[in-house]
């Protein structure tokens, strides 16, 4: 005789299943069940394998992976499943561990560390291109084009040296480029005396204010020498200038002695000689001279 179907409300019994079946809300019957993947919670799937699936109070039922990787509880005193006093079958497939998807604290603390940690690499490698940028920039080593810490200065030279720089192309050094040199080359304010001079980094630059520095002196001193020569010169023209005064008033008076003894001599030589023509047209120009002069003196004595 065919076994009787299990009725829905009994306790405690069992019904064979030739087939895999669902039962609904049967009490203690057991209902195998088909392999299938329920979804957990938060995004986590469970993954059950075949085996029978009971109903509520005393049926046996499959234990599902745990949210969250806990373990499995059980209800009332049974192991797994909601129960009262039931087992819960278990297979190997759903002893396994099951991966959980969602992120947990620590797995949070993680990855903000690890993005911490990305992020001080790459300012540690921006700051590190930045010093590494600033150093080439003002470091003055010979060839560096990266150098920012340069300029180009002209310098006084001989002709020699100037026809070379011009005629031979000798002087433009490798770290300057061809058109920097060229417009310095343009702007040469003196081409025939002065040549362009590259100058790079702390050290050239005052190796060159030294250099000036000490030619500054040199002309200091040699315009305090040449000032003290001029005051002597103007000393020595002063003394030559009283005594041509002195040689001028000695002449003055040489020139009157001379007239005066001129004038003695023409006396004796024209004693008791006749008055000539000439000598009494003087005479009366002289007089008429003294009369005028003697007009003049009373007519101003009289104002």
């Amino acid at each position: 005789a065919a076994p009787a179907p299990a009725t829905g409300f009994s306790f405690g019994s069992t019904a064979p299943a030739p087939a895999p079946s669902t039962t609904g809300f049967s009490f203690g019957s057991p209902a195998p069940a088909p392999s299938t993947t329920t979804g957990g919670l938060f995004g986590s799937t469970t993954a059950a394998a075949p085996a029978a699936t009971g109903g509520l109070f005393g049926s046996s039922a499959p234990a599902p992976a745990p949210a969250f990787g806990a373990a499995p509880s059980s209800g009332f005193g049974g192991s797994g499943g909601f129960g009262f006093g039931g087992t819960t079958q278990t297979t190997p497939a759903a002893a396994a561990p099951v991966p959980a998807t969602s992120f947990t604290p620590a797995d949070q603390a993680a990855l903000y560390a690890h993005q911490q940690q990305t992020h001080q690499r790459q300012e540690a490698e921006r700051l590190e291109k930045s010093l590494t940028s600033l150093h080439s920039a003002y470091n003055a080593v010979p060839g560096n084009a990266e150098c920012r810490f340069q300029h180009i200065f002209y310098d006084s030279a001989d002709a020699n040296v100037v026809y070379q720089h011009r005629a031979l192309g000798i002087g433009r050094p490798a770290h300057v480029d061809v058109k920097s040199w060229a417009e310095a080359e343009a702007h040469n304010p003196d081409p025939e005396k002065l040549i362009p001079v590259s100058v790079m980094g702390v050290e050239q630059l005052q190796s060159r204010i030294s250099n000036q520095q000490a030619q500054s002196h040199k002309l200091r001193s040699t315009l305090t020498q040449l000032r003290t020569a001029v005051d002597d010169v103007k000393q020595s023209v002063a003394k030559n200038d009283a005594r041509a005064q002195n040689y001028k008033n000695e002449q003055l008076a040489m020139v009157n002695k001379v007239l005066r003894t001129m004038r003695k001599v023409e006396v004796l030589r024209c004693m008791n000689i006749p008055t000539q023509p000439a000598e009494r047209e003087y005479r009366e120009r002289l007089d008429n001279v003294i009369h005028g002069l003697a007009n003049l003196q009373r007519g101003l004595t009289m104002w």
